[in-house]
């Protein structure tokens, strides 16, 4: 029975021996690199791991701060095309923010659900007043030359109703930019330079529908209304396309800063599942599980970056367009669908993160039930900052918005 106990002994040394000479071997190899990381690039497998000794100490350590999915399609390029491609790598470690106060941040929230709430009654009331002033067309037009009092009552009807939907529509469309400009208040990540211009932008295009929607409320004449709606109209003509622009940049922002978390996550879980693995417990599954959540945040960020594309497309139209300081009604079309598809893709971008998030939930849930140990940041991010403790959600809906003016 003593020998049986001392054999045991000598083979747990034994066995702590070998995987000490495997860590040894492992970090030698990849010199400069945690163990998680050297770990993450032996997953790739023997042949890609030989094109990456081929590396220098700056490509190595810029190849392993890579996503998983990353990673395993730029292993897959010759050599020279792998060091170009990780020569542009820039490293990050921090991302400057606008500094925007936790007061402002709730305050702006606020106004921005308020303003929320207020711009689909609006819709809804000029939605009601179509049809009411719809309803009245037929009589309105049997009435043209009558002098009797009651069509004059339909004529009146009919003026009033009109009047209300250039009101409503003036208002609704007041409503969509002030939501907008809550949020870039409330957003982190919109730079000062930015923000202040967009602000701007809003606070004008805001003036001029608040004196259209007065000019409508006292119009007292047919010709009175077509005339204040054709203003909102034009107004709104120069100034939808910018505003689609303003709402990308919202949309921009959140979904990029998810994308920064999402990664950091990744690097967060895979030092955690390193962590496992040298205590001994069984992780390969989860292996799978942290592949196909890294494979999902790439294809997000492919999306996100054609995105980016997009917009910068629909920036350098819009300043050719609008280099004689005169943006035409085409252009303007043209500029609003390049933003709207550069805003759909940032949206699908959106979509697959929350794939990813979903897939993460489940991925920490079961790392949790197998490891007791207390972990704190610093063990799992080699000294870095806390990373978030998930990857987020937000609300990237626009709501569309057109003017339903026609036939006022």
């Amino acid at each position: 029975m003593k020998h049986i106990a001392v054999w045991f002994v000598l083979s747990l040394v034994l066995v702590s021996v070998l995987v000490f000479a495997r860590d040894d071997e492992r970090q030698g190899r990849f010199k400069g690199l945690a163990m998680h990381e050297a770990k993450k690039v032996e997953r790739l497998g023997e042949a890609r791991v030989r094109m990456v000794e081929k590396l220098n100490a700056t490509e190595t350590r810029a190849f392993a701060q890579l996503s998983r999915a990353h990673m395993k399609e730029l292993s897959s390029l010759p050599e020279g095309a792998l060091k170009s491609r990780l020569a542009e790598v820039r490293m990050v470690t921090s991302h400057a923010k606008r500094v925007v106060g936790q007061a402002m941040v709730q305050s702006s929230r606020g106004r921005y659900a308020m303003a929320k709430g207020k711009f689909m009654e609006r819709r809804q009331a000029v939605a009601q007043d179509m049809q009411q002033f719809a309803g009245l067309k037929e009589r309105y037009t049997a009435c043209k030359n009558a002098t009797g009092d009651d069509c004059a009552a339909v004529r009146e009807k009919a003026i009033n109703h009109s009047r209300q939907v250039v009101v409503n529509t003036a208002d609704m469309l007041i409503l969509h930019l002030t939501k907008i400009q809550e949020q870039v208040t409330a957003n982190i990540n919109i730079n000062d330079t930015d923000a202040a211009a967009i602000t701007a932008d809003i606070d004008a295009r805001v003036a001029e529908l608040e004196a259209a929607k007065a000019q409508a409320a006292v119009a007292a004449t047919k010709d009175e209304v077509k005339s204040a709606a054709e203003t909102v109209r034009s107004i709104w003509k120069r100034a939808e396309h910018r505003a689609q622009m303003h709402a990308y940049r919202v949309v921009r922002a959140h979904v990029g800063e998810i994308l920064v978390r999402a990664e950091k996550l990744e690097k967060k879980m895979d030092a955690l599942l390193t962590f496992a693995e040298e205590r001994n417990v069984s992780v390969n599954d989860l292996h799978e599980k942290l592949d196909a959540f890294s494979a999902k945040v790439a294809e997000s960020r492919a999306a996100f970056k054609d995105s980016q594309v997009r917009f910068q497309a629909a920036l350098a139209f819009h300043r050719n367009a609008s280099a004689d300081g005169n943006v035409t009604e085409s252009e303007a079309t043209a500029i609003t669908n390049a933003v709207k598809e550069a805003r759909r893709l940032a949206q699908q971008a959106h979509g697959d993160l929350r794939e990813a998030h979903a897939i993460f939930v489940v991925l920490a849930k079961d790392i949790r039930g197998r490891i007791s140990v207390p972990l704190t940041d610093e063990q799992l991010t080699s000294g870095d900052a806390p990373l978030p403790a998930a990857a987020g959600s937000v609300d990237t809906t626009v709501e569309a918005t057109e003017i339903p003016l026609e036939g006022v």
